[in-house]
């Protein structure tokens, strides 16, 4: 048995003897002690939460820190000239370069958004995005 906290990002396995005690714990009337190894995984990985714990407040925390508008984060593809071919990609590998006109609309994008931002983040994406570091020089330098 596996199990995913989407709240806290936490994946725990359980063996097919632990299942039944896991199940058990996650029913809706909780448990009233950390007595064995099954129970304190759960606890630590966020599965079991204390009573006095408002799990639609930190949801809603969750929530809001995801859609915050002074943070923006940035993925950009300088150049598509990745030698990786992984099988999920959609690229044509066509060996291009962001257009000059990508380029002035990522500049305009952050302009435009710079006064309300307390955080920006930028990542760098393709295979070999080094390879246009002029590009890569010239963006930063605008941000």
């Amino acid at each position: 048995m596996i199990l995913y906290n989407s709240y806290t990002g936490a994946i725990v396995s359980f063996s097919e003897d632990e299942k039944p005690e896991v199940m058990a714990c996650l029913k809706r009337a909780g448990i009233t002690e950390l007595d064995s190894d099954v129970k304190k995984s759960l606890y630590d990985h966020g599965f079991i939460v204390p009573g006095h714990v408002d799990q639609k407040r930190r949801a809603l925390f969750l929530h809001e820190s995801m859609h915050r508008t002074d943070m923006m984060h940035l993925i950009l593809l300088v150049t598509e000239a990745c030698n990786f071919r992984c099988t999920y990609c959609y690229e044509k590998f066509e060996r291009g370069k962001m257009k000059p006109g990508i380029v002035n609309g990522v500049k305009a994008l952050v302009k435009d958004r710079a006064g309300t931002l307390s955080n920006l983040h930028i990542s760098w994406f393709g295979g070999e995005p080094l390879l246009q570091m002029p590009l890569i020089e010239d963006l930063s330098h605008t941000f």
